[in-house]
This record gives C-alpha cells, sequence and structure tokens, in this order.
C-alpha cells in the first residue's frame, strides 16, 4: 500500500548494498515473502511490520497497459459527466482483440463512445472492429433462468 516501506525479501534485509532488484532476480512465477513496515493513513498502525506473499510478473507491460487505458477511462467519465465509454484498440491481433471484447459491452452501454487508436501496434484498424461496434440489435434471446441478451451479442439497442 501507499506509504509502507519494504524492509526484506525472502528474509534477506534490504540495504545500500543489498536492492529489492538483487532479490527479484528470477523469481517471476514463484511466490516470495515480503516483509513490510506499514505506512500510515490505510487503517493499521503506521511502524507495524507485517509479511506478505507475493507473486513477481515476469513483465509489467500488461499491467501498465491496463493502468494507462483506466486513467483515460476516468478522463473520458469526468470529462463527460459518466456518459461516454472509452475503448483503447491496442492492436488487431488476438491481444488487442481480447481487449476489445472485455471492455465493449460496458463501454458501449452508455450514451456516447470514444475509440482511441493511438499506439495502435498493428498500424491499421480494422474495419470490423467499425462494424463491431456499430451493431444494432435484431433480437433478444431470453434463457430461462437468465439475464436477457442481445443478438447479436455486441449490439446497441435504440434508446
Amino acid at each position: 500500500m501507499a506509504g509502507d516501506v519494504v524492509l526484506a525479501i525472502d528474509g534477506v534485509p534490504l540495504s545500500a548494498t543489498v536492492s529489492p532488484a538483487m532479490q527479484l532476480v528470477g523469481a517471476a512465477g514463484r511466490a516470495v515473502e515480503l516483509t513490510l513496515r506499514n505506512g500510515a493513513g490505510h487503517g493499521v498502525e503506521a511502524g507495524e511490520q507485517r509479511r506478505i506473499a507475493v507473486i513477481p510478473v515476469r513483465d509489467e507491460e500488461r499491467l501498465r497497459y491496463q493502468e494507462w487505458v483506466a486513467a483515460n477511462r476516468g478522463i473520458v467519465r469526468e470529462a463527460s459527466g459518466g456518459r461516454y465509454g472509452y475503448l483503447h484498440i491496442p492492436d488487431m491481433m488476438a491481444n488487442g482483440w481480447a481487449q476489445l471484447h472485455r471492455d465493449l459491452d460496458t463501454e458501449t452501454a452508455l450514451d456516447g463512445l470514444i475509440v482511441d487508436v493511438r499506439r495502435n501496434r498493428g498500424g491499421h484498424t480494422s474495419q470490423l472492429v467499425a462494424e463491431l461496434i456499430g451493431r444494432k440489435v435484431t433480437g433478444w434471446s431470453m434463457p430461462r433462468g437468465e439475464r436477457p441478451r442481445t443478438y447479436p451479442h455486441h449490439a446497441r439497442g435504440v434508446r
């Protein structure tokens, strides 16, 4: 949490000569124990020590990307009074297409939509994106015991 201080990794105290980076080399994907000193302001006694287990990731790029998207989405929500959605199209490969589908229902349910193609690694945005976003409801599915669904699945109803 903000304000916490890492004192040791796997029981090895950190110092001017023993850095977190040195202790975390090769640790991706396996449990690592951190000894922390609590910072102030998040419901715990400041200065107390605690130990937690974490599993470091190999690459933080996806985490940083998600943070960037969330920040942009927050800016759009604030500027539109919560009425506009935000989609980023990172590329047209499997990860980009999956990202689009993860966010599509939530973001297209709002009154407007900002589609951001900056930093698109594929160099283009397929016409399929526009087709997917622009779908209109042509029918409804009412499965027993479930919520009604639109057909096609990612479609907007008449407002």
